[in-house]
């Protein structure tokens, strides 16, 4: 008696095929701790794909559960976040981010960044301004000023 045909939700199908051009197979066999014939049995409808490993493609490819899809098309490759558009973030831009926020210091410029930092800076607080890249007042790289 011939097999009847599996009725197969496509967009599983098109999440995994996404997930295997943007990474290569190998890794997502890896990643997804299955075997290669898994995956073609997955691409070909043959099987469907098991809901945690459809979760684990999910979230591969930045969409996260209870984000309403704000962070879909963000991924984590090769130890950095990865914007949609193509845009690399490593941990010390993460950091220096959470630093100039917590600091009131994001989308204003250098001068006024340094007057608020010197602004927060307790008696016998050390406060150090450093930018990549730009000259501060006196020619240095590194600006160090004790705040007492």
């Amino acid at each position: 008696m011939p097999r009847k045909p599996l009725q197969v939700n496509l967009q599983p199908v098109l999440d995994l095929q996404r997930l295997i051009d943007l990474e290569g197979q190998h890794r997502v066999e890896r990643e997804l701790d299955v075997h290669r014939t898994t995956i073609q049995r997955w691409l070909n409808g043959q099987v469907k794909i098991p809901g945690a490993q459809r979760l684990a493609i999910h979230q591969m490819l930045g969409d996260l559960p209870g984000t309403e899809g704000a962070w879909r098309g963000w991924r984590f490759s090769r130890g950095e976040l990865l914007s949609p558009d193509g845009e690399t973030f490593g941990p010390g831009e993460l950091n220096a981010l959470a630093f100039r926020r917590r600091n009131g210091l994001v989308g204003v410029g250098y001068e006024v960044g340094v007057d608020a930092l010197r602004a927060r800076g307790r008696k016998g607080r050390r406060v150090e301004v450093v930018v990549e890249g730009q000259r501060t007042v006196g020619g240095h790289d590194r600006v160090t000023e004790n705040t007492q």
